[in-house]
């Protein structure tokens, strides 16, 4: 069988960075490339073919996270799109199923979940669980989201 193959965004090297090693540990999953930009992303998805996508919703560049799901969704590739992210805005993730992404996480997920979604997103499926819309500051009291939040690439 194929490994999954895994393209991560996020504007964060240390973020990608330890998405990279909780994801290749995997025996059926690989990550093909990496970016930090929404045109870095859309150029990597066009040149790698990636089984999924793995970004984040806020992602520097000319265009919004949303624009950039919009373009990856219209490649002739078939693109599937999981979100991990901090923002709990209804709307914004609301816009981003929308769009046709097919799950969207919190950056706290646990990595059992995060690796769930990229299976079923990789089989075409939506992850199912839907989000708890509780405030940010008390979704992310721990370490892991305070590293990452001030950290400079």
């Amino acid at each position: 069988m194929d490994k999954i193959k895994v393209l991560i965004a996020d504007s964060y090297s240390l973020m990608r960075e330890a998405l990279r090693m909780a994801i290749e540990i995997e025996p059926d999953m690989k990550v093909v490339g990496e970016a930090c930009s929404s045109d870095e992303v859309v150029a990597q998805a066009r040149a790698l073919s990636p089984d999924v996508i793995l970004m984040d919703i806020f992602i520097p560049d000319d265009k919004d996270g949303l624009s950039a799901m919009d373009e990856l969704l219209s490649l002739d590739h078939q693109n599937r799109i999981v979100v991990l992210s901090s923002s709990t805005d209804e709307e914004l993730i609301e816009a981003a199923f929308q769009s046709g992404v097919l799950a969207y996480l919190f950056k706290d997920a646990p990595r059992s979940e995060l690796l769930l979604a990229i299976r079923k997103a990789a089989r075409g499926e939506k992850y199912g669980r839907q989000p708890n819309y509780q405030d940010t500051e008390s979704r992310f009291p721990s370490a892991f989201f305070y590293a990452f939040s001030g950290y400079v690439k």
